[in-house]
């Protein structure tokens, strides 16, 4: 077996495909929805709504119930593919004289498989806000857009997940400490100061079927795409610098 084959095979072997600990996070987080959208479902019939003007509640409670919990889902999948990396590399140079480069393919391996992991997560949680958005009158624009924006949000979890523990893997309570901090200050704290690039405002006003003003000559929905995407190929190259470095 070549050190290129080896590389993609001990990839695969860290990402979260098959693990059954991880598997049985997902089914649950996905259980927990189930509950929610029996528990918002409307007690009215649609057409009351209608008549008075108003849009059921139910997409949006669903799926900011869904940014949360494939958040937390997320952050422990990439802690897992961190743990689980961190075994198939050793600290030793390549027999090749090019120190670092088998490391680097592995992480680069990752990454992708990541981004496709994260993807196929949300395509299962896609059936769970039909129902939502039948009832609430949405466009499939708008179901587009909240997908975006949901799927931005987990990679983004998933990539500071994998960060923090290559990191701070030994520092159990500052390991918690940055990741309790990183979840008030991506959800709480921009609501406050800075709800155009909140997900869950965006969401919210989505429902309305209303655009979020941004402070900048573009949309609150672009903004807020534009600034995960960079925090994640920031995440990504620091992880890569770190992983080069270290295992060179």
């Amino acid at each position: 077996m070549t050190s290129h084959t080896k590389n993609i095979a001990q990839a695969k072997s860290s990402t979260p495909w098959s693990d059954r600990g991880l598997q049985s996070v997902f089914i649950f987080s996905v259980m927990v929805t189930v509950a929610i959208i029996m528990l918002s479902w409307p007690d009215r019939m649609l057409y009351k709504f209608v008549l008075n003007g108003e849009i059921p509640k139910t997409f949006t409670i669903v799926t900011i119930s869904i940014v949360l919990l494939i958040s937390i889902v997320s952050v422990v999948f990439g802690r897992a593919e961190a743990k689980k990396a961190l075994k198939g590399l050793s600290p030793l140079p390549e027999k090749d004289g090019t120190p670092g480069k088998r490391e680097s393919w592995f992480f680069i391996i990752i990454f992708f498989q990541s981004v496709l992991h994260t993807f196929l997560l949300l395509i299962l949680f896609i059936p769970l806000v039909l129902p939502g958005v039948a009832i609430s009158r949405l466009s499939w624009l708008d179901l587009a857009s909240t997908m975006a924006i949901i799927y931005s949000t987990a990679l983004t979890f998933r990539m500071f997940g994998f960060s923090v523990y290559l990191f701070l893997s030994k520092r159990d309570v500052l390991d918690t400490f940055v990741t309790a901090l990183f979840f008030l200050s991506f959800f709480l704290f921009t609501a406050i100061w800075l709800d155009f690039i909140n997900p869950l405002v965006l969401i919210y006003y989505l429902n309305l079927g209303q655009e979020m003003i941004a402070p900048v000559p573009v949309s609150a929905f672009s903004l807020y795409q534009l600034a995960l995407l960079s925090l994640v190929l920031f995440l990504a190259l620091v992880c890569y610098l770190k992983i080069h470095v270290t295992f060179r």
